[in-house]
Parts: structure tokens; sequence; C-alpha cells
């Protein structure tokens, strides 16, 4: 990658508290007033606190699965961020996550015409992570498609008709969408 930011994946906090600072800096200097009044922001910031670790391991419990270190890392910095993508998308915050399967997006499998083997797994078995609900954009994670322990990430606009977009990780997705700011 040519873009000067960090290569993922990014799997400390330390790592991720620099790369937020970055990309939050990066944000705020291309935003109008417009933007900003739009995003809404809580406490006038893209993230909001960090997840506690014990919240961190209960999540983790109640999916059944340890969350790949990038966005386990994530978490202990920023339980959730506004304004992640470059569509008003956002990554939701830990009590959020929710297995594909088991959320209201549902309905949208339902309007794609697929006999992929590999899209019906990916929507049985992948971990939303973000989403933007005005359009209903999604992020996930797929356990089933790893890579030195790290999931691939996807982003998925059903109504668009397209597929869903792959990258080796969670901090890939967010370093390729931080170099097309």
């Amino acid at each position: 990658m040519t873009s000067g930011y960090p290569e993922a994946p990014l799997t400390t906090p330390e790592q991720w508290r620099d790369w937020i600072a970055g990309y939050s800096e990066q944000w705020f200097a291309a935003a109008s007033e417009d933007d900003i009044r739009l995003a809404d922001l809580p406490s006038g910031r893209l993230t909001g606190p960090p997840a506690d670790p014990a919240a961190v391991e209960r999540a983790e419990a109640t999916l059944g699965r340890r969350l790949p270190p990038s966005l386990r890392s994530f978490y202990l910095v920023t339980d959730g961020m506004h304004e992640a993508g470059l569509w008003n998308e956002r990554i939701v915050a830990l009590r959020e996550l929710a297995w594909l399967r088991d959320t209201p997006m549902g309905d949208s499998f339902l309007m794609v015409d697929s006999d992929d083997e590999q899209f019906e797994r990916l929507m049985n078995e992948a971990l939303q992570i973000g989403l933007r609900e005005d359009t209903g954009d999604y992020w996930f994670v797929d356990p089933g498609d790893q890579t030195g322990g790290e999931w691939a990430a996807y982003t998925w606009h059903p109504n668009d008709g397209s597929e869903p977009e792959r990258y080796d990780s969670f901090a890939a997705l967010m370093i390729e969408l931080r170099a097309q700011r």
C-alpha cells in the first residue's frame, strides 16, 4: 500500500489510538460546518470512550468467539465510531455486535438472487460490525476467512446490486477508507 498509513493489521490499542487521532484530525480538517452539523457527533468526537476489557470479554462470550485482534484492540480504544467511512457509516458499539443471520438485515439477503455458496455461507456466519442505517449499507467480518488470526472484513451495499467488497482484515478496511479520504 502506498497511502503512507500503517500497514494492516493494527493490533494494539496504542496503534489504534495513534491511528484514530490521525483519522479524526484528517476528518475534521476536511469536514465542512454542514458535515459536522449533520454528523451530530456525541461530545463533538468521532469516537466514544473505550470499552472496558470485561465488556469485550462478555461480548465475546455472548458471540461464542474471540474477536479478531485488530477489532478487539479497536474496541479497547473506543466502543464504536461515528463517521467511520466515506458515506456516514459507523462502527457499532460492542452491545450492538450481532451475527448477520440474527439481524434485521436478514430481509436484505432475501432480495439478493444468489446461488453462490460462498455468499450464502457469509450471510450465515459473518459478524456485523458497522452500518449506515439510512441506506442499508453493512460492514461485517468473517470468521470463516482468516489469515494470521485476522478475519476478512467486508463492506456491502445491497441496494446497488454489488457483491460484498473484501478486505484482509478490519484494520485493512479502515486503512483503505482513510486513504480514500
